[in-house]
C-alpha cells in the first residue's frame, strides 16, 4: 500500500475537528454515501490504518486500487485491486462492485494461503470521485471458526459464493451476478446479446422440460466456447448475455460465429428432432456495460430481422459510445 507522511501543520490543527466520532463512524458504517473533502478522507484513511491491516480505495468499474498522498491526491497502486489476493483476474465476488452497485456497504471473507480475512467495503466520494473502501482484518482467534474448523469454513463460503451468482438451470451466472458485479464496469468492453430462436416454439410444442433442456444445451454449448475470463450470464429467460475480456475485435467477431455454429450443431437426446439456433448482437467498443449492453441490443434486433441463427456485430469509436 501507499505510505503517506503527517500532514502539514495547518492541516494537522484540523484533525480534531474532521475526525469526530461522527465522521468515523459515517465512513465504516451506515448504508447512506459517505461524501468527504480530500482533506477529511486522508485523514480518515491514516487513522482506519491504526485499526484494520489493509485500508484502500478501489475503483470497481476498472479494479484499479489508489491511495491518497499528504497532499490529498488520489495516486493509483501500480497493480489491480485483486492483486492482493494472489489473483490474476477480477475476484468472483467482487466487494467493492457491490457497493458500487447498491452505493452502501457490503462484507465478505476472502482466504489466502490458508489464512482467512474479514473485508468491509463501502461506497464513498471523495471530492466527488466514487471509490469502494475496503478495510480488510485477518482473523487470528481461531474460536471465531467454530466446531468444524479453518477448512470446513472455507468450503462453506466458497460454496455459498458459488450458489449465490449461479443460475440453477444452466449453470450460468444469473441475473444478480450482472446487477451486483458487472453493471458498474467501464473500459474496453466485449459484449454480446445472445437469444433462443424460437424458443416459444419449443415450449409451445414439445413442453417446459424440452425448452430447458434446450437452454441447458445451449448455455453448456456457448461455455465451451469461452475462456475462463469470459463470463455467461443468463440475463432473462432465453436471453444470455456474454462478456469477453481483453480481446481483440476480429476474435470477439469470430468467437461470436464459433458459439452460433456450435449451437446449431447441438442436439438434444431426448428431443433429437429439436434443431437449436441462436441470434446475437454483439457491441465492441470503450464505454460503460449499460451503453455496450443497449449497442449489443440493437445488434441482437438485427440478428433476428435478418432471420435466424445470424450474428450482427457493432464496433464503436474509442470513447464515444
Amino acid at each position: 500500500m501507499g505510505t503517506e507522511e503527517i500532514p502539514a501543520k495547518e492541516k494537522r490543527n484540523e484533525e480534531e475537528a474532521l475526525l469526530s466520532p461522527e465522521l468515523r463512524a459515517l465512513g465504516i458504517a451506515g448504508q447512506e454515501p459517505c461524501r468527504l473533502s480530500a482533506a477529511q478522507a486522508w485523514l480518515m484513511l491514516n487513522y482506519l490504518q491504526s485499526a484494520f491491516d489493509i485500508v484502500r480505495l478501489v475503483d470497481a468499474a476498472t479494479n484499479r486500487q489508489f491511495f491518497l498522498n499528504n497532499a490529498g491526491e488520489a495516486a493509483e497502486e501500480p497493480y489491480r485491486c485483486y492483486a492482493v489476493w494472489k489473483r490474476g483476474g477480477r475476484c468472483e465476488n467482487c466487494i467493492s462492485a457491490k457497493v458500487f452497485s447498491t452505493r452502501g456497504r457490503a462484507a465478505k471473507f476472502e482466504f489466502v494461503d490458508g489464512d482467512v480475512y474479514h473485508v468491509l467495503a463501502k461506497y464513498l466520494e471523495v471530492e466527488g470521485v466514487p471509490y469502494s473502501l475496503e478495510l480488510v482484518s485477518r482473523i487470528t482467534d481461531e474460536t471465531l471458526f467454530g466446531a468444524y474448523g479453518r477448512s470446513e469454513l472455507v468450503r462453506s463460503i466458497s460454496n455459498y459464493n458459488r450458489r449465490l451468482y449461479c443460475d440453477p438451470l444452466t449453470g450460468a451466472r444469473n441475473r444478480q451476478y450482472y446487477a451486483e458485479q458487472l453493471k458498474e464496469l467501464r473500459g474496453d468492453l466485449a459484449v454480446a446479446m445472445m437469444d433462443a430462436d424460437d424458443f416459444k416454439g419449443i415450449n409451445d410444442t414439445y413442453g417446459h422440460q424440452a425448452g430447458d433442456l434446450a437452454l441447458k444445451a445451449i448455455a453448456k454449448t456457448a461455455f465451451a466456447c469461452m475462456r475462463g475470463s469470459d463470463c455467461c450470464v443468463r440475463y432473462g429467460g432465453d436471453e444470455f448475455l456474454l462478456l469477453f475480456r481483453e480481446i481483440p475485435f476480429d476474435r470477439f467477431a469470430a468467437r461470436l460465429e464459433e458459439i452460433r455454429l456450435a449451437v446449431s450443431g447441438a442436439t438434444l437426446q431426448e428431443y433429437p428432432e429439436i434443431r437449436l439456433s441462436v441470434s446475437i448482437g454483439g457491441a465492441y467498443g470503450t464505454g460503460g456495460m449499460p451503453e455496450l449492453m443497449r449497442l449489443a441490443d440493437q445488434m441482437l434486433y438485427q440478428s433476428k430481422a435478418a432471420g435466424s441463427s445470424a450474428v450482427q456485430k457493432y464496433a464503436g469509436p474509442p470513447r464515444e459510445l
